[in-house]
């Protein structure tokens, strides 16, 4: 029996009907690690670029093709593919360390920050946070009180952390990291997240929001009302300030921008239509070009704050595994999610995912800085990723083509 595939061609947007018994022709769609279209050469046929995806059966050519399966391969082998950057992800594999500091059971970990030389590590339902210059060797700091410290964000010269319990007003303040001083925040609510904008840090909770230039002094802000929602995501452009939410349904994602982050602007419509009991997970970033967050199975986009875009990724992100971005070749993002899944993009609209085969601990916390990604565990021990100069990612291509239920795979040319 033949197997038809009807495929929607994203470069015309007709439904294109591919025989999967004998695939030909040439079919375009939306590549999952830039956002671009990608010519698909179904069988391999004709003349095929470098970079361009081939549908086959088998692999046409094993001198020239490489299987899209997740698998790390030399850049001196491949240097036409390697100068292609889109085509491959630009850090090595993770590798799993000994920490030394670190608890080796019983600890989860809410968010990190890298000031310039050190990392910053929050620990969940504490009064402990750890600190590191390499990312493996880990010291404490002394928390205010023992509670859920939700967030931080460094100013250049000072951390500000928020407690995310219902009903606080706790903040702290600490130039080193190493000891913290007790601050008021100017209302109680459930505190989610901090960020600096280079003038002010702006604390959002779910029914609050305030501002501070030094942690200490605080005003409050006025957040919008309609559909009642529990604002979670705040980010920064460099001249607005974006906030999300969830409505008090939670079914509705709801969206307003400020200048100052005391007065606020929601929109009459509201961001996306959610499933029940998701809620918003990670702090809103900025790429240059779009803001960009991601929810349960799904990534929000806008380039202006007022219009939003989402894509489904199909992957839960954990609730504290946050965001981490770099600026080597341009944006890129990891994000963790729940079945130990990594969600890479470089644009912030688009994510690939990459499963991988850690197996120890628990993955709650990721920070970038130095040039790497940074993940410590619940066992006590440290995920890592820098630049690789030597390596190059080839990321599986997941299409309801490339299920092994269809008989045919990926292939990128790649010589």
């Amino acid at each position: 029996m033949t197997k038809i595939l009807n495929v929607r061609d994203a470069n015309t947007g007709n439904i294109v009907p591919v025989d999967l018994d004998s695939p030909s022709g040439t079919l375009y769609v939306n590549d999952d690690n830039t956002g671009g279209l990608v010519p698909i050469i179904l069988g391999g046929g004709g003349s095929v670029p470098i970079g361009s995806i081939v549908y086959a059966p088998s692999n046409p050519d094993p001198a020239k093709y490489l299987e899209m399966d997740g698998s790390w391969v030399s850049r001196a082998s491949w240097p036409l593919l390697s100068a292609i950057k889109p085509f491959h992800d630009p850090y090595a594999p993770w590798t799993l360390s000994a920490g030394t500091g670190l608890p080796t059971s019983g600890a989860s970990y809410r968010e990190g920050v890298w000031n310039g030389t050190r990392y910053l590590l929050l620990r969940d339902s504490s009064n402990l946070c750890y600190l590191s210059t390499d990312g493996l060797n880990w010291s404490t700091g002394t928390m205010p009180a023992s509670s859920t410290w939700a967030s931080v964000a460094w100013n250049g010269s000072i951390y500000c952390a928020i407690v995310g319990t219902n009903s606080s007003n706790v903040a702290a303040t600490s130039s080193t990291g190493a000891t913290w001083d007790a601050q008021t925040l100017p209302a109680s609510t459930t505190w989610t997240q901090i960020i600096w904008n280079g003038s002010v840090f702006c604390a959002l909770g779910q029914a609050a929001v305030a501002t501070s230039s030094n942690g200490i002094n605080w005003s409050l802000g006025s957040l919008p009302t309609t559909n009642t929602p529990l604002w979670n995501s705040i980010g920064w452009n460099g001249s607005i300030f974006v906030a999300l939410g969830l409505s008090s349904s939670s079914t509705m994602v709801c969206a307003a921008t400020s200048t100052d982050g005391l007065t606020w602007t929601n929109f009459s419509e509201p961001v996306a239509v959610v499933p029940p009991s998701l809620s918003m997970k990670t702090k809103i970033w900025w790429t240059g070009s779009n803001f960009t967050t991601l929810g349960p199975v799904c990534s929000f986009y806008s380039s202006d704050g007022l219009t939003w875009k989402f894509i489904i990724t199909g992957e839960q992100v954990t609730s504290i595994g946050y965001n981490a971005f770099d600026p080597i070749g341009g944006f890129h993002c990891t994000s963790l999610t729940n079945s130990r899944t990594f969600l890479m993009s470089r644009d912030g609209k688009v994510w690939s995912r990459h499963p991988t085969n850690f197996l120890g601990g628990g993955l709650t916390a990721l920070i970038y800085g130095d040039g790497r990604f940074v993940i410590p565990t619940t066992a006590g021990t440290v995920l890592t990723s820098a630049y690789s100069t030597t390596q190059m990612y080839i990321p599986p291509y997941i299409d309801f083509m490339t299920r092994g239920d269809f008989g045919t795979k990926g292939y990128l040319r790649a010589a």
